[in-house]
């Protein structure tokens, strides 16, 4: 009946009101990793390996991941927003501080920084070398530079997520 209001109500020649908006051929899904918290009621051990990416994380961590030969875009934020949003809907979370987002990729952008800064979230250096923690609505938000990163000890893994796999002769320990 809103619909039927809406195109009574405006001039069609200068808008278009569609009711329904198919966002793929599929069924909507996350290009993403979630980790939850299990119910154990247990705290979490400190991480062994690739602290950069996994210590701190929320109960419900959504982790967008960029490969070795991309860099995070401004896109990249607006996809990521998305997802943590969506998670929340289907899964019926409503306190953002239960939720955190995290981007794991080679590089961070300007383009990336000021999407970010754009919908009015912050980002700033962390006190580890290639990650950057900030928030956005109460949604906590971490970025790890792989190709950084992966110079810190018992990180080492990261380097085959970064561009420096693809062009270094080193092995992985």
């Amino acid at each position: 009946m809103f619909v039927v209001l809406l195109e009574a109500s405006l001039d069609r020649r200068v808008w278009h009101v569609q009711s329904e908006l198919p966002l793929g051929r599929e069924p909507r899904r996350i290009d993403a990793v979630v980790v939850q918290r299990a119910r154990s009621g247990r705290s979490p051990a400190p991480p062994a390996r690739v602290a950069s990416v996994l210590e701190g994380m929320t109960a419900h961590t959504v982790f967008s991941f960029k490969g070795a030969t991309d860099a995070l875009e401004a896109l990249d934020v607006l996809e990521g927003l998305a997802y943590v949003l969506e998670y929340m809907a289907v899964t019926g979370l409503t306190d953002p501080a239960e939720v955190g987002l995290r981007f794991v990729a080679p590089r961070c952008t300007a383009r990336f920084v000021k999407q970010l800064r754009a919908l009015d979230a912050t980002l700033a250096q962390a006190a580890r070398p290639g990650v950057y923690e900030g928030r956005w609505s109460g949604i906590a938000l971490r970025v790890v530079e792989t190709s950084v990163a992966c110079d810190a000890p018992k990180e080492e893994v990261l380097r085959v997520l970064s561009p420096r796999f693809l062009s270094e002769d080193l092995p992985l320990r």
